[in-house]
């Protein structure tokens, strides 16, 4: 996958933020629809992330359905969450997935107050990370831009905020390198406990 394409994707989604309501989505359909050579292109790139996503979402159900999967219990409790897995279950704990004992486990489970934790071995921590970037991206890039929305300028207008938006090139490149080794790495490990199980 190359940068135009997590470029494209990022600021499809950023601008729907920006302009509120899914306007930008909306326009970007019609300029397809009219034939547009530039609408066209990011539409298709768009198209091509969406694609690398549903990829590992389709592996990580390949995990779940694997009788007592205990990967796929804590991948399905990471794509479903709001939050990346970041909390620190201090002292020692069983991991769920190795059944060894670890201290400073990450708990992967929702934050709420009636779910039990779900520890899982520091180990595993830049999987987990970069399960929840790349099948969360879009969930991953409407909270930055709204995040980002609430550091500028009260009287800017839609036009000033998409212009300052992708004036962001190390974003878009940090984003990128990021998704770029996280699907790879996501993908190879789910793809190496199928054929272990």
């Amino acid at each position: 996958m190359d940068r135009t394409a997590t470029r494209d994707f990022i600021l499809c989604k950023a601008l729907d933020v920006i302009s509120g309501n899914c306007a930008y989505r909306k326009y970007l359909h019609q300029c397809q629809e009219n034939g547009e050579e530039w609408a066209q292109a990011m539409s298709g790139n768009v198209a091509l992330v969406t694609a690398a996503i549903k990829e590992l979402h389709l592996l990580v159900e390949r995990v779940r359905r694997l009788p007592n999967s205990k990967l796929g219990r804590v991948c399905g409790e990471i794509i479903s969450s709001m939050h990346s897995p970041v909390r620190v279950i201090p002292g020692w704990s069983t991991c769920v997935i190795t059944d060894c004992q670890a201290t400073d486990c990450i708990d992967v489970s929702r934050a709420t107050k009636h779910n039990q934790a779900i520890p899982v071995h520091p180990k595993f921590q830049y999987f987990m990370l970069m399960c929840f970037f790349c099948c969360r991206l879009e969930h991953v890039v409407r909270m930055y831009t709204k995040a980002w929305l609430e550091g500028q300028p009260q009287d800017a207008d839609i036009s000033q905020l998409t212009s300052r938006f992708q004036e962001q090139e190390e974003l878009f490149t940090k984003m990128h390198d990021r998704f770029a080794e996280g699907h790879a790495h996501v993908k190879a490990s789910l793809e190496a406990y199928l054929c272990e199980h």
